[in-house]
């Protein structure tokens, strides 16, 4: 049995380390230029604070969804995971039940959405897709809380 003990904790260090580089790749967004919002509460909650780093800021539009922010990436994109993290801090009522993230290439074309999430009940959400080339992203919230009121909160987003 030693010798399959060790294999699995080889196999379980493997990953570890993958998971920490996957978690030390940059944020698309970072650098990301806002072109549309649907809206935001106040200077405090406002669209670039989705991308900032900071987990305590937040962005917060209190308009009835659906809730959006589109990215510029400035060219063309090879992307494949997301992670959105949620206002359960505030209330777990608070945490982004529908949410898609579609991408495009030209201002003109149609959104393509690249991933989806319904139903969620996670605060933080970290999701990997078919990498998929777009200069364009879009945050589109379908449902923005568990209770279904209206305000759309996220504390960060992630593209990679």
């Amino acid at each position: 049995a030693a010798p399959l003990f060790k294999t699995s904790l080889l196999s379980a260090d493997k990953q570890e380390k993958a998971a920490q580089a996957e978690r030390h790749v940059p944020n698309l967004l970072k650098d990301a230029t806002i072109i549309d919002v649907s809206g935001e509460v106040n200077e405090h909650e406002r669209a670039a604070l989705l991308v900032d780093g900071d987990e305590q800021t937040k962005w917060c539009d209190s308009q009835t969804a659906p809730n959006y922010v589109v990215f510029d990436l400035g060219k063309p994109t090879t992307v494949k995971r997301w992670r959105l993290l949620s206002a359960a801090c505030e209330q777990a009522s608070y945490v982004t039940r529908t949410c898609l993230l579609q991408g495009r290439n030209a201002p003109d074309e149609e959104w393509q959405t690249l991933d989806m999430f319904d139903g969620n009940r996670k605060n933080i959400v970290d999701r990997s897709f078919a990498p998929t080339s777009v200069r364009y992203v879009r945050l589109y919230v379908v449902g923005p809380t568990q209770d279904y009121s209206p305000a759309a909160r996220i504390y960060e987003l992630g593209l990679y």
